[in-house]
């Protein structure tokens, strides 16, 4: 397909930060140090009280278009009223404490020239801050109607995310405010059934895995959330091969989950009985005694 060198949209890049002024100087000038330049930062600062705005105002650039909740809004309300402020044509999305190479925009908005193409994705590095390490995170992504794909696995990271905004308001809704952890997943999965992928297998972003990631934080409510999802939305794929994949999955992770627990209650009641009886006796006494 021919690529008219003229096709410059305006690509909004929603950035939502919470308390993030140790990493968005970093993940905003990876931004505009982009060789596409038709594009608007909407900074979405999420009640920061760590002076995230006066890093802001320091990098002193008027594609950064900087809005302030004065309470702090869950992340997937906060994505939606950031999608709201914008005025591109393609919606972007980056985490404060992620960041892109320099080609990112320029490769990925020539993906849309195709209208059949309603949102996009690429490759990415997951940088391990636990484990000091970096890995590719896929071997190749899929392109076309990847429904079937998405339900066997979430290969859309949300840092490499780019959906045509016109697409996203086609939805019955945006970003589901009831998710905590996976809306961009649920977001990837709805936008599938109406339209179509194209990826990228380059190495366009950087993913930063540290201990502050929710995903990693929240192991149960990920999967509680992809519980919920699954009960709400399996009407509308249930003609895809993969939902009973999908469906296995949570239920394995629901069993890990529950032996996980048993195991802590057994480590429990093992301390107890290791208690010498007549000391933890003696203990409860003098307590009840004072």
């Amino acid at each position: 397909m021919k690529i008219e060198n003229s096709y410059k949209p305006l690509v909004s890049v929603i950035i939502n930060s919470h308390n993030g002024k140790n990493y968005l100087k970093n993940s905003i000038e990876s931004v505009l140090n982009q060789s596409y330049q038709n594009f608007e930062i909407i900074f979405f600062d999420n009640n920061s009280n760590d002076n995230s705005k006066e890093e802001i105002f320091k990098l002193k650039n008027n594609k950064i278009k900087y809005f302030y909740s004065s309470k702090f809004i869950k992340l997937y309300k906060a994505r939606s009223l950031a999608v709201e402020l914008s005025e591109g044509e393609i919606l972007a999305f980056l985490d404060v404490d992620d960041w892109w190479d320099e080609r990112k925009l320029e490769l990925q908005v020539k993906l849309f020239k195709d209208d059949k193409i309603g949102f996009s994705c690429t490759n990415f590095i997951i940088k391990d801050e636990i484990n000091n390490s970096s890995k590719l995170a896929f071997k190749k992504l899929p392109s076309g109607e990847v429904t079937n794909a998405l339900l066997e696995k979430n290969f859309i990271g949300m840092c490499t995310l780019m959906v045509r905004k016109s697409e996203y308001f086609s939805l019955e809704r945006g970003f589901n405010h009831k998710f905590e952890i996976i809306g961009d997943y649920d977001l990837t999965l709805r936008l599938s059934l109406i339209t179509r992928l194209e990826s990228l297998n380059y190495n366009l972003s950087f993913y930063r895995w540290h201990n502050k990631n929710l995903s990693n934080k929240k192991f149960d409510q990920n999967i509680s959330e992809l519980r919920f999802w699954y009960d709400e939305n399996n009407i509308y794929f249930k003609k895809f091969k993969n939902l009973k994949y999908f469906h296995d999955f949570i239920k394995f992770y629901e069993l890990k989950s529950m032996i996980k627990k048993k195991i802590k209650i057994i480590s429990l009641f093992k301390k107890l009985f290791s208690i010498n009886l007549f000391f933890f006796v003696k203990f409860l006494l003098i307590k009840i005694n004072h």
